[in-house]
């Protein structure tokens, strides 16, 4: 059987770590170059590494995708997907990338694209150190790729992220159908989820 790499997309503030947090599937962490945030840990949010090594990486190949946004560069590899079904944070060019150059027919890949209103994402990076710096122009930056994201089609499914608990809810019967089968792990989960409502 093919391993399921689902890709999660969203703009800065929709909530798409913390939706993914709630799964209970592994996650790939990506490599980056370029400096820790305050709140960054490594291993966690991703392996943070020399160009020299991301360029050696680049050469190994088996890459399934790659970006450079502002001269930081990220990328994953194949080597990391372990389980069945694997999660990954990624943005549309990396979703571009992935169906430009991944040669590969062991993956069933599923892009689930999240979204919410720009006022409620602000309101939610409040609190991040880095607010006050960066989030106008990561919105101004990343606001007309996610634009064609959309009006392109390049996702699968579009989820609205009003709340994250019935987000990952939704995910997770998007997985049960698309893959016809219902880990026990992950109906334990939906219910423990359905519970709180």
């Amino acid at each position: 059987m093919k391993k399921t790499l689902v890709m999660i997309v969203s703009e800065t503030g929709a909530g798409k770590d913390t939706v993914v947090n709630k799964l209970p599937y592994p996650k790939v962490v990506s490599y980056k170059t370029g400096p820790l945030r305050d709140s960054d840990v490594e291993g966690v949010n991703h392996f943070f590494v020399s160009n020299a090594k991301m360029d050696a990486l680049e050469e190994k190949g088996g890459l399934i995708a790659y970006t450079n946004t502002g001269g930081i560069r990220y990328c994953a590899t194949e080597d990391q997907l372990k389980e069945d079904v694997t999660l990954y944070i990624i943005n549309p060019d990396g979703i571009r990338w992935f169906r430009e150059n991944y040669k590969g027919d062991t993956l069933n890949v599923i892009v689930i694209g999240l979204y919410l209103d720009l006022e409620t994402r602000k309101e939610r990076c409040k609190t991040r150190s880095d607010f006050n710096t960066v989030f106008d122009s990561r919105v101004a930056a990343e606001e007309a790729d996610f634009d064609q994201f959309r009006l392109n089609g390049e996702f699968d499914y579009m989820i609205k992220n009003n709340d994250s608990e019935k987000t990952a809810i939704i995910i997770h019967s998007i997985l049960n159908k698309e893959l016809h089968y219902k880990p026990k792990v992950i109906k334990n989960v939906a219910q423990m989820m359905f519970s709180k409502w």
